[in-house]
């Protein structure tokens, strides 16, 4: 039994090292902080933000001067409470032709992206829900009190940040799975311990 656990474990550690391998994508910006906008253009004499659109495809018609100059333009931008993509274009003369270009951006819970990221929280959440299962169907007492509480934790965590990229309905309802199995599970476990079941 111990051999099978063993190489269980060791083959889902060996997958999880070919699915971190990602591509490189824009900065993410955590949810309700400001983020630098920036754009570069060697030979142009001004840049501005002409339309900003939000995660839920409203487009926002602007007209906004971006400051700094030798080519090197900024705007600071602080309305970022939807979740998503964002995307801002910018015009521009460079060498004496208007030029448009837009460029995107996401906002997550927590500031970060990534599949390896989401495979990391993905490997927890599996890790904390095969102890539970393991503790409880093997009436290992102990180990369901300690992984029941770690679920537990997790979805008061879940319905406060997220699942690093993600904070909808669907986070919501897991967290409120792993919040209920987690206090079954701990309840049950203790109860056990105690022999009042």
């Amino acid at each position: 039994m111990k051999f099978k656990l063993i190489t269980f474990v060791f083959c889902v550690l060996l997958m999880a090292t070919f699915v971190v391998a990602e591509i490189p994508s824009l900065k993410e910006v955590e949810r309700g902080n400001c983020i630098t906008l920036k754009q570069k253009y060697a030979n142009s004499t001004y840049t501005n933000i002409t339309t900003i659109t939000y995660p839920n495809e409203t487009e926002q018609l602007v007209n906004i001067a971006m400051s700094g100059s030798g080519g090197i333009w900024n705007y600071e931008f602080c309305n970022t409470n939807q979740l998503g993509d964002y995307e801002y274009c910018t015009r521009t003369d460079v060498d004496g032709v208007d030029t448009d270009v837009c460029i995107d951006f996401e906002v997550t819970p927590s500031g970060q992206g990534g599949n390896s990221n989401i495979v990391f929280s993905i490997f927890i959440i599996l890790i904390l829900l095969g102890m539970n299962l393991f503790g409880f169907f093997g009436k290992n007492i102990p180990l369901t009190i300690l992984s029941g509480m770690a679920l537990l934790f997790l979805g008061i965590y879940t319905i406060n940040e997220g699942i690093i990229i993600y904070q909808d309905t669907l986070t919501n309802y897991l967290a409120y799975l792993f919040i209920g199995w987690g206090f079954t599970s701990a309840a049950w476990a203790i109860l056990e311990q105690l022999d009042i079941l």
